[in-house]
């Protein structure tokens, strides 16, 4: 998340925020001055957690978002940061090596195992075409001091405010997502301005988006010539996501609303309001979100134990001390994940 050179990646998806910021993200924010602001401290936003997977024999390392669903067994993410790219096949490191969510809590950073996959069942593999929600189901119960979340389920979104929450890569929206990060989740704000739809006049090649999918926003600096959609922005509140933010969650109120899917700049934009020609969550980019609330009723089914899992993961985590070893070395071979669309 990159906080507007303020520090606002959640995803499949890094935060940006207001310096006048694709992927799955961290924050990015308005000015450095504002960075440290934005960052999470430790028993807030407790149910908000960094998903670390081993990628290959040498460790591993945190790569997407996700949040602790109402009954403490699940969490909510993009399906993006489950399968491999263009299908709905699962990675199959995710089932065959130690994965697990790391809970930030007062005391400490708590690794819990992840046993079952739950990715919904019309996602495709492309995040344009909508659908990228998946749900975790943990081993054992999450800690009793992780907050736990109930989802948005109206339908009137748009032109509200929410905050983003992730673990994504930081930075500036003059200069977009910069900084690995991976182990501190940061926040921020943004609006809710267009769904699905609006990608046909925003974007060069819209996809298929499947109807109610979708929830756009952008990241302005004040400025209408970089201002894509809705209005000109939050001004220092304002944040982005970036890698590493995806599958994380976009709070109205103390719900989720939102997952943090994708981000768009430079060439994909149809209008020439990326002030970079890049997609780096800098400022003048589009952002999507899977609308959380058209998929209720499969959140409502899983945790009712009425959807057969995706796969299955039966490892256990490593020692403490070694995941943190192996965490820091993997991060800086992988970086994170977010999906351009």
């Amino acid at each position: 998340m990159k906080v507007k050179r303020c520090l606002c990646a959640l995803a499949g998806a890094t935060t940006v925020t207001l310096n006048l910021s694709w992927n799955a993200q961290a924050i990015v924010t308005v000015d450095d001055s504002t960075l440290f602001d934005r960052i999470v401290q430790p028993g807030q936003y407790s149910g908000v957690v960094s998903l670390e997977g081993y990628f290959d024999d040498t460790g591993s390392t945190p790569f997407c978002t996700g949040s602790l669903l109402t009954g403490g067994r699940h969490l909510l993410t993009a399906a993006h940061c489950l399968t491999e790219p263009g299908t709905n096949t699962l990675f199959s490191f995710l089932t065959e090596q130690p994965f697990f969510a790391n809970f930030n809590l007062i005391n400490g950073v708590t690794p819990v195992s992840i046993r079952e996959f739950f990715v919904f069942p019309d996602w495709d593999g492309f995040v344009g075409n909508g659908n990228d929600i998946a749900i975790l189901a943990l081993q054992e119960p999450a800690p009793d001091e992780a907050e736990q979340y109930d989802i948005y389920r109206d339908t009137d979104e748009l032109g509200q405010t929410f905050i983003k929450v992730g673990y994504g890569t930081t930075g500036t929206g003059f200069e977009g997502e910069t900084t690995p990060n991976g182990f501190l989740p940061f926040f921020g704000q943004n609006q809710f301005e267009g769904t699905e739809l609006d990608r046909f006049d925003l974007l060069r090649f819209p996809g298929n988006p499947s109807p109610f999918s979708q929830l756009l926003f952008d990241f302005d600096n004040g400025l209408p010539a970089n201002n894509l959609l809705g209005s000109l922005g939050l001004g220092r509140d304002e944040v982005n996501t970036a890698s590493g933010d995806s599958g994380g969650p976009a709070f109205i109120g103390d719900r989720i609303a939102g997952i943090t899917s994708y981000g768009t700049g430079g060439f994909g934009l149809a209008l020439p309001t990326d002030i970079d020609t890049q997609t780096n969550s800098s400022f003048g980019e589009l952002s999507g979100e899977t609308r959380v609330s058209t998929y209720a009723s499969f959140i409502d089914a899983v945790l009712l134990g009425q959807v057969a899992p995706s796969g299955y993961n039966t490892t256990t985590i490593p020692e403490p001390a070694t995941i943190l070893g192996i965490s820091m070395f993997g991060f800086i071979l992988l970086g994170s994940r977010k999906i351009k669309s």
